[in-house]
């Protein structure tokens, strides 16, 4: 029995890094949010049960009057053993949420020729529906040293930082993203 009680002052303070990390995500979208006052709107609501959230530009919902948010910026699996490791799956992103649905297909392509064109979000990829259907550009966060968990700075920053390259990159070629016609 000794060990177990080890063992759950152990889980208690895993816990208790695990909210931390959430409330600093929370912490760089609400600063974000604030920063970009009327371009942006966000529901952060999956972040405490899905660990993972997004935003999008206020003018790409219902995009062209067709039911369809066209781009969302987020960032996804917000675990704390995602964010030490290398390996992980930890990453931001450019997404698009509608993808999937047929009747859009031909707004959709344009937006894949267009996103050929222009130069990627600062330190993100042009993965079009890599890893998975949606997706128009990601960026791998590096693997945080546990030494830097405690920096409350350093860590808004962490999930900050992506999300501000995303935007402004969104920010710089909005004209030609609301210009997108079907083919």
């Amino acid at each position: 029995m000794q060990n177990w009680s080890t063992f759950r002052k152990m889980k208690a303070s895993a816990d208790e890094v695990e909210e931390y990390i959430l409330e600093m995500a929370k912490n760089a979208v609400t600063d974000t949010i604030r920063r970009y006052v009327g371009l942006l709107e966000s529901d952060i609501s999956k972040l405490e049960k899905d660990r993972w959230f997004e935003m999008h530009p206020a003018a790409l919902v219902n995009f062209k009057q067709q039911g369809i948010v066209l781009l969302n910026f987020g960032i996804e699996e917000i675990w704390l053993d995602k964010i030490l490791d290398a390996r992980s799956d930890f990453q931001a992103y450019v997404f698009t949420p509608e993808r999937h649905r047929d009747q859009h297909q031909s707004i959709f392509s344009s937006l894949d020729t267009l996103f050929l064109s222009l130069p990627a979000p600062t330190g993100f990829l042009l993965n079009i529906n890599k890893p998975a259907t949606g997706y128009y550009y990601t960026k791998r966060l590096a693997p945080l040293a546990a030494d830097k968990l405690p920096d409350n700075q350093f860590l808004t920053e962490y999930f900050r930082a992506p999300l501000v390259s995303a935007i402004e990159w969104y920010k710089t070629y909005s004209k030609q993203i609301l210009a997108v016609e079907p083919k």
